[in-house]
C-alpha cells in the first residue's frame, strides 16, 4: 500500500513538471522583430523620395545628353546664312610679253594693231574671268575734275567673249605721243562696262592700264 502511494506521488510530480515546461515553452517570445508603425511609414516615405530623386536625376541626365548631341550635330540648322557668294573683283594687269610665252602660240590670244619697227608686244592678264573684252582705238575728249581722262571709241579692233587667267591676251602695238590712243573695254563681275586706256610711262617705259571714262561711242 505504501509503495503504491509513493508511485502515485512520483507520477503527479512528473506530470506537474512536464506541464510547467510546456507552459514556459509556449509563453517564450520568438525571434520576430517588431517595427513600430511610425518607423515603417518613415522608411517607405524615404524609399519613395529616393526613387523620385533617382528618376529626376535620370531625366536630367537624358536631357543633358540630348542637348549635347544636338549641339554637336552638324546637320542641325543653326541659321547660318552660308558662305559669301560675292564674286571676286576683277583686276587686269599689263606687262611686256615674255619670250617663253610668245613661243607657245596656243597659250594666248593675239591682237596685232600695228606692224612696225616700233611695235611692242604687251600681255594683258586677269585674276578672274571677264566678259566681252574688246580692244578699241580711242579718241581723247578731255580730262575731268577727278583727273580721269574721257574718251570716245573710234573703232573696235578685236573682241573676246571671255578672258581668263589661264589664257592671256597679247597685243602688238606701238606708242606714239603722250595721250593714249588704244584701250580695252570689258564687263566686270557686277555687269558694268569698264574702259582702261593702254599707255606707256614717260619715265621708265613701263606699260600702264589707266582707268578712263567712256563718254561716247564712235560715229
Amino acid at each position: 500500500m505504501k509503495r503504491k502511494l509513493i508511485s502515485m506521488l512520483l507520477c503527479f510530480t512528473m506530470l506537474f513538471s512536464l506541464s510547467a515546461c510546456g507552459a514556459s515553452s509556449t509563453e517564450e517570445p520568438g525571434n520576430t522583430t517588431f517595427q513600430p508603425e511610425s518607423e515603417s511609414t518613415d522608411t517607405e516615405e524615404n524609399s519613395e523620395h529616393t526613387d523620385t530623386q533617382e528618376n529626376t536625376e535620370d531625366i536630367d541626365s537624358e536631357e543633358t545628353v540630348n542637348t549635347d548631341t544636338e549641339a554637336a550635330d552638324p546637320d542641325v540648322n543653326t541659321g547660318d546664312s552660308g558662305s559669301d557668294t560675292n564674286s571676286e573683283e576683277a583686276v587686269l594687269t599689263i606687262d611686256y610679253a615674255p619670250e617663253d610665252l610668245l613661243a607657245q602660240l596656243d597659250n594666248y590670244y593675239e591682237c596685232i594693231v600695228t606692224e612696225s619697227d616700233w611695235q611692242v608686244k604687251a600681255v594683258i592678264t586677269t585674276n578672274v574671268p571677264v566678259k566681252n573684252l574688246k580692244v578699241v582705238s580711242l579718241n581723247y575728249e578731255d580730262t575731268g575734275a577727278d583727273d580721269i581722262m574721257n574718251f570716245r571709241i573710234a573703232e573696235e579692233l578685236y573682241s573676246l567673249d571671255e578672258l581668263t587667267a589661264e589664257k592671256p591676251l597679247v597685243i602688238g602695238t606701238e606708242f606714239a605721243g603722250i595721250v593714249p590712243t588704244l584701250g580695252i573695254t570689258y564687263t566686270d563681275e557686277t555687269g558694268t562696262e569698264k574702259l582702261l586706256a593702254i599707255d606707256m610711262s614717260g619715265e621708265n617705259d613701263s606699260l600702264l592700264l589707266s582707268e578712263a571714262n567712256l563718254i561716247q561711242r564712235g560715229r
